[in-house]
């Protein structure tokens, strides 16, 4: 009902965000100025033992990366998405039948989630499958820091940072450094 309330509104960009986490001021702006119809972060756990769900592209070898520091994704585990209003359209048109509520102004159930191929999905998964499939790709702004709040802790992530410090990662990555992303 909010993203149909946005619409209504006439907004062009809406952006999902996950209660439990945190960015740097910019960081939001810089999500909503980015060319494209949807994407997401993926924030790090922790920083050497668990990247909270990455999937990230070129999964058996170098990842593809646009001429703004973009990187090709499999998914967006975590709640910071963006999508447009054309992107919106791209999905309804796509997958009608995750739409409910008056056809002149349909709701869509964007992160309808469950079991897809014997495979349990949870909501961004979900939405990044369907998206993948018939939409288009998922590109992921690698170089800003987004946290992941717990009760009890912080963890602090930077994908950038992270695949920088994986074996090979700063000659896989140079692309990025030249471009400032």
């Amino acid at each position: 009902m909010m993203l149909r309330k946005a619409l209504d509104a006439k907004a062009t960009v809406v952006v999902f965000i996950d209660h439990d986490l945190s960015w740097d001021s910019g960081d939001l702006l810089r999500l909503i100025e980015t060319k494209g119809d949807g994407r997401g972060d993926v924030p790090i756990q922790r920083a050497n033992r668990r990247i909270h769900g990455a999937i990230f592209p070129g999964i058996d070898g170098t990842p593809i990366v646009r001429e703004d520091g973009c990187i090709r994704a499999h998914s967006i585990p975590a709640g910071f998405l963006k999508i447009t209003r054309a992107g919106v359209n791209t999905f309804i048109m796509n997958y009608p039948e995750l739409t409910y509520g008056e056809k002149c102004a349909p709701m869509v159930d964007l992160f309808n989630h469950g079991v897809m191929d014997h495979t349990w999905y949870g909501e961004d998964y979900a939405f990044a499958k369907r998206w993948r499939e018939k939409c288009g790709d998922i590109w992921l702004i690698p170089d800003r820091n987004i946290n992941h709040h717990l009760p009890t802790e912080e963890f602090k992530g930077n994908f950038h940072r992270y695949l920088l410090k994986q074996p090979g990662g700063s000659g896989m990555f140079d692309v990025l450094e030249k471009t400032g992303h």
